[in-house]
This record gives C-alpha cells, sequence and structure tokens, in this order.
C-alpha cells in the first residue's frame, strides 16, 4: 500500500509521478515568441544599457588617474555593483532565449554560449537582431492578447 504525503501542493498524487523528463510538445514560457515586441525592445533596451555601463566603467577606469575613486568612491563602487548585477541579469535573460530557442542546433548554441561569456553584452544586441525579433510573436492561450 502507498503512503502519499501531503506536501500542500494542489496536485493529485497521479500529478506528482509524472516523469518530468519525457519530452513534450509543451512551448517554453520564456521564449521570443511568447514576447510582444514591446518586451523584446525591452530586452534590447536592457542589453545596450549593460553594454554602455561596462563602456562607462572601463573607460573611467582607464582616462582617470585613480580611475572612478578619484571622482567619488561611491560612484566607483556603486557602479562596478550595478555592471555586476546588470550584466548577470541580462546574461540570465539571453541565456535563457538561448536556452529556449528550437531553432538552433546544439552547437551552434555552444557557439553563442561561448560569445555570450566572451564578449559579453557586446553580442547580445547581434543575438536579439538574429533570433529574436524576426521571429513571430504567438502569444500562448495563457497570455493576454
Amino acid at each position: 500500500m502507498q503512503h502519499h504525503i501531503y506536501d500542500g501542493g494542489m496536485h493529485s498524487a497521479a500529478d506528482e509521478r509524472t516523469n518530468v523528463a519525457e519530452p513534450t510538445d509543451r512551448r517554453p514560457d520564456f521564449c521570443a515568441e511568447a514576447m510582444s515586441p514591446t518586451m523584446r525592445i525591452g530586452i534590447l533596451l536592457g542589453a545596450l544599457f549593460a553594454a554602455s555601463l561596462v563602456v562607462f566603467v572601463v573607460f573611467g577606469q582607464a582616462l582617470l588617474p585613480q580611475g572612478l575613486f578619484s571622482i567619488s568612491p561611491f560612484l566607483a563602487v556603486y557602479s562596478i555593483g550595478i555592471l555586476i548585477a546588470v550584466g548577470f541579469f541580462i546574461l540570465l535573460v539571453f541565456g535563457a532565449l538561448l536556452g529556449n530557442n528550437p531553432r538552433l542546433r546544439w552547437d551552434e548554441r555552444a557557439m553563442w554560449v561561448a560569445a555570450f561569456v566572451l564578449c559579453g553584452p557586446f553580442v547580445l544586441p547581434l543575438y536579439w537582431l538574429m533570433h529574436v525579433w524576426p521571429v513571430p510573436y504567438q502569444p500562448s492561450p495563457y497570455q493576454k492578447t
């Protein structure tokens, strides 16, 4: 006799035994097809902001005698912290878009991952232009249109 331990979830015991590794036709919720054009432009603006922040911090550190610390220690620490946080978030968003892109083969994905890691925010607008913007908008039945 099997006992089901109640864990507070709203799923039945049969739902919890479903094999999550089985292939499915269900489209991921976070993919280019599910994004409206406004959302796609917002993602591009985030990537461009990250690229401009990289340029600002690198040139500030290179051109000023003590880097950004010569302007303000707070500005130096704050801008580098924001650079790390925004860079991680943008990389996470584009990594999810890349991972959920069914039109790319595994070797193309590997190439894009290497480009994301090595070139950072400078290659993200290129990926957006090639693989996010041209995809037709197809909202899922759960999305508002």
